[in-house]
């Protein structure tokens, strides 16, 4: 909390007894490392960070904090270098596929970032920020109609999905097209009634336009007990 009111000097002075109390706990060097990182003191907050990863190796929190580093400095050379790193012996973790994705459209390859997304799509169809940042992508490159070919043809060939029509969905919704991004998520959640990402967005829909209402909550709050932890979930319930 008083690392993101931006009083960093008062984050450190509570931190320092926990870390003098608690000096194996990684996640606490790693909070550490990203106080000394919000005041930009990249020496110090890149060994908090190197030292919470010691401690954990798979400390998401430490490796993002390496990457945001190796970033700043203007090295994102290095930072890809840690993300494909950590993903040889966690291939399937979605924060790291996610980071990586980041991490790639930082360093302006954007095809990497694309296929990272659809890594983390395909390994955990729950990743609302997946689709989001896909989704901005595409609008980026100004390449809605070839995604939402190239999604409609992955529908097909997939016996349940869920994922690709969700996608279908948000990228009607870019284009402005209400009605069939309606149809893409009622069809996502008639393969999967708790499909949770698809239920907000239907949920969204309904609540933009007054329709539906009751049943618009109960959308969002199936979705809710699917991702309680989603801020854009809660925003729509």
């Amino acid at each position: 909390g008083l690392i993101a009111a931006g009083n960093h000097a008062e984050a450190e002075k509570q931190l320092e007894p926990l870390v003098k109390a608690n000096p194996d706990a990684a996640p606490l060097m790693a909070l550490r490392g990203a106080a000394q990182l919000a005041r930009k003191d990249f020496s110090s907050a890149r060994r908090s960070f190197e030292r919470a990863l010691e401690l954990d190796p798979k400390s998401s929190e430490a490796i993002g904090g390496l990457v945001t580093i190796d970033l700043a400095s203007g090295n994102p050379t290095a930072a890809r270098a840690r993300v494909d790193a950590a993903l040889k012996s966690q291939a399937d973790r979605p924060d790291l596929l996610l980071l990586g994705a980041r991490t790639a459209a930082a360093a302006k390859d954007l095809v990497a970032a694309e296929q990272y997304l659809r890594r983390v799509i395909q390994t955990d169809p729950t990743q609302l920020p997946a689709y989001l940042m896909l989704g901005q992508l595409y609008v980026g490159q100004r390449r809605l109609k070839d995604a939402r070919q190239e999604f409609e043809v992955l529908a097909q060939k997939q016996t349940r999905p869920v994922a690709a029509l969700t996608m279908l969905g948000i990228l009607a919704q870019v284009q402005g097209d209400t009605a069939g991004a309606q149809q893409q998520f009622e069809r996502a959640m008639e393969i999967d009634p708790r499909a949770p990402i698809a239920a907000n967005n239907l949920a969204w829909l309904y609540a933009e336009r007054g329709e539906n209402l009751d049943r618009a909550l109960q959308l969002a709050q199936e979705a809710s007990r699917a991702l309680p932890n989603s801020a854009e979930i809660q925003d729509t319930l």
